[in-house]
């Protein structure tokens, strides 16, 4: 029996705001030749936070420091983080909740995924 793939669904993408959500992802396209890239876009404006050729964008201590800088950079963070739920996003996902943790915002993180976690095809903010 042949099973058929599920059609994905798009939609239109919306974003109450600025650094409302970030979506980060590695991309391996060029990794064979030597360049892993990693990026952090803004869902709202479309604007690349940051995007940077590492030696390995599947290393969780990696990606966590480079959210870090942008959030150095920006001097705040955004209300939601969306990735990829792949191995280099263990590291981000702690530091996330602990981070909301110390500054409580005073928002309900029942309604607010603070790290939302997708399949790639599902993060097309930054696919």
């Amino acid at each position: 029996m042949i099973q058929l793939q599920k059609k994905i669904v798009w939609a239109v993408l919306m974003s109450v705001g600025p650094h409302e959500e970030w979506s980060g992802d590695g991309h391996n396209k060029l990794a064979t030749l030597g360049f892993p890239i990693d990026g952090i876009h803004d869902k709202w404006s479309g604007k690349w936070l940051g995007i940077w050729v590492v030696p390995n964008n599947q290393l969780s201590d990696v990606v966590a420091y480079l959210w870090l800088c942008i959030i150095e950079e920006y001097g705040g963070m955004s209300i939601q983080l969306t990735m990829e739920c792949g191995s280099e996003t263990t590291e981000i996902y702690d530091i996330v909740h602990a981070l909301w943790e110390l500054f409580d915002l005073g928002l309900p993180t029942d309604n607010i995924p603070v790290h939302n976690l997708l399949r790639s095809v599902h993060n097309v903010a930054i696919e």
